[in-house]
């Protein structure tokens, strides 16, 4: 049989980070500490490229013909970018590796977990 740890930190690493902890090991604030922020920064990242990509529908629309540098001067001069753009890409990562570690290292055995030193 698969330890609780092992297969908290597959959900968490091959679905949605956070998920292992809720489901396997029934630690909500954990499993919350990673899946809120992950999916706050991706609504964020989803919601800059569609605004990005409405701009550039919208003067396709128009009839301008875009070519590969119009597309590229547009999306860098977008407002999307930015530090809180930055900020969410980089959280996304983190947060991956942040809830697998989580699952390994204070998973069942608990053999890092302060509540059972």
């Amino acid at each position: 049989m698969m330890p609780e740890s092992i297969k908290a930190a597959l959900l968490s690493g091959l679905i949605f980070p956070g998920l292992g902890q809720l489901v396997f090991l029934k630690r909500r604030a954990r499993g919350c500490l990673f899946l809120l922020p992950t999916v706050a920064s991706t609504v964020y990242l989803l919601y800059a490229i569609s605004f990005s990509a409405d701009n550039l529908l919208q003067q396709l629309n128009t009839g301008h013909m875009l070519s590969a540098q119009m597309i590229a001067s547009a999306v860098s001069k977008s407002s999307t970018g930015g530090p809180l753009a930055t900020m969410a890409f980089l959280l996304l990562p983190l947060a991956w590796i942040g809830s697998i570690l989580d699952a390994l290292l204070f998973g069942e055995d608990h053999r890092l977990d302060p509540k059972k030193s």
